[in-house]
């Protein structure tokens, strides 16, 4: 088993010790010729300690007095002597004196005596903290394996889905993302598709705390919620932000797959009559404490915990005005779609679904539903997998063409 922390790469740097009270000195004259290497300062103080690398195998003594200055290499391969205004300055790398002084003569007479110090090869060890969570990976892992590179974070948890290569290698890649993200307390991966009707996954936890419940904030709101129970997902953050423009004050929304309140929180804030309806009791839970959280206008909300076709057939019969539906359950929601336009509501639908890539959305939407939509009404949100995409239908009611109803 690896030891990811043990993670290291020596490198030589060329370098020269110059006193404190000269470093200022250098650092105006030549600060253009010294290392620039991110993470790694170009002054050395071998009285300090380093978080990215250490200084190994010194052959030269420094005094408390001095410090090193690294230089860069292609400066010194390249533009030494323009820089120090040499024509053939004495340069020999690893163990010399540049002798600078021969080759100006009496043009400068204001050289200062570190400008005939030693240039030498410092070796740095850079650490684990040096490396990015990618370049530890591909120190690790096999070279024919993919590094991965997307995931979600949800509150303090990261959540990535592994391809099959990589889940022999799960526990180590846990562990590197675990020690290299800032602020997340978990490392999580899809073990299996979603089944099962409140839309949330079986999933592994790589690394970190096995309970899974996170605070989440997203455009100043706070959503509370248990990963482990129910839907979320951070990348439809700008989609959410897209559909309450829509939204104006004192509309009706009705969100029949709410989960913990991404879009209802935002509607209520923006001050619409909002019904709230999800089947998963715990997102339903958390969905009040957001509310309460929130600081919303709780008379505002009212928020069930039923079938959908239950609440469409209920608002029907009671007449209620419905300015929007929200229908973000992908894998069943054109069932729930055409069961609005049956009923005749008179609102804006946003309808969200998956189509798989080598066919026409709103071909496939006729096909399932018989109904016909324009094709202006549908946008591409985000590609699922290789060969599934996420689309978006909206459109007002009144507009649709129904036919074999």
């Amino acid at each position: 088993m690896v030891e990811v922390e043990s993670i290291n790469e020596i490198i030589t740097v060329e370098a020269f010790i110059v006193s404190r009270k000269e470093l200022n000195d250098v650092m105006l004259k030549y600060n253009k010729v010294l290392l620039n290497k991110p993470k790694i300062p170009n002054i050395i103080d071998l009285n300090k300690e380093y978080m990215t690398f250490s200084v190994i195998d010194l052959q030269k003594k420094v005094s408390k007095d001095k410090v090193i200055c690294l230089l860069n290499s292609d400066f010194i391969e390249n533009d030494f002597s323009e820089w120090f205004g040499a024509k053939n300055p004495n340069i020999l790398l690893g163990s010399c004196k540049i002798d600078v002084l021969e080759s100006l003569g009496c043009e400068r007479p204001e050289i200062y005596s570190w400008e005939f110090t030693e240039i030498f090869d410092l070796k740095l060890c850079l650490n684990f903290n040096y490396f990015s969570y990618k370049e530890i990976l591909r120190k690790i892992l096999p070279s024919n394996c993919k590094i991965p590179t997307s995931f979600e974070i949800i509150g303090d948890i990261l959540h990535l889905n592994l391809t099959e290569d990589l889940l022999i290698h799960k526990k180590i890649i846990g562990e590197v993302l675990y020690k290299k993200i800032k602020n997340i307390k978990s490392v999580v991966t899809k073990i299996g598709n979603i089944s099962n009707e409140f839309r949330f996954f079986e999933m592994e936890v790589l690394e970190g705390d096995h309970d899974l419940n996170t605070k989440q904030i997203e455009n100043g709101l706070i959503y509370f919620l248990d990963y482990s129970k129910m839907y979320w997902n951070s990348k439809l953050q700008s989609e959410r932000k897209i559909i309450l423009n829509y939204f104006k004050p004192n509309e009706t929304i009705c969100d029949l797959f709410c989960g913990v309140g991404p879009f209802v929180i935002p509607a209520l804030k923006k001050g619409c009559i909002v019904y709230a309806n999800d089947l998963n009791k715990d997102a339903i839970t958390y969905l009040k404490k957001n509310v309460v959280e929130n600081k919303v206008n709780s008379s505002k909300i009212f928020i069930f915990n039923e079938n959908a076709f239950s609440l469409i057939k209920t608002l029907k019969t009671q007449n209620t005005t419905v300015n929007h539906f929200i229908l973000n359950l992908p894998e069943k929601s054109l069932l729930f779609f055409k069961e609005i336009v049956s009923l005749n509501f008179n609102s804006m639908i946003h309808c969200y679904f998956f189509c798989k890539e080598f066919i026409q959305p709103w071909e496939f939407v006729y096909n399932e539903i018989s109904i016909e939509i324009p094709k202006s009404n549908f946008e591409m949100i985000r590609s699922v997998s290789p060969s599934k995409n996420m689309w978006k239908i909206t459109i007002k009611l009144h507009e649709i063409e129904k036919s074999n109803f």
